[in-house]
């Protein structure tokens, strides 16, 4: 029994698409801006960590990050 593989996909492999995508530009000089997608409460530790993309500005170890509650209705 013969098989023939026949290769119809004429496009880039994924991992080279993923490759050649370029990051996207962000302002550091800009205030800082990022929207909480989620929040983790450590009841143990009386601590809670947010996760979020970090749209405008930088933050660095240490920085103190004033946050503030958003309604959208």
């Amino acid at each position: 029994m013969v098989v023939f593989i026949v290769n119809r996909y004429g496009g880039p492999y994924l991992l080279d698409a993923i490759d050649s995508l370029q990051a996207p530009t962000r302002e550091f000089s800009k205030p800082l801006l990022m929207p909480v997608c989620d929040v983790i409460k450590s009841t143990m530790l009386g601590q809670a960590s947010a996760s979020g993309k970090l749209e405008a500005g930088a933050l660095r170890t240490g920085s103190k990050v004033p946050i503030r509650k958003c309604y959208v209705y």
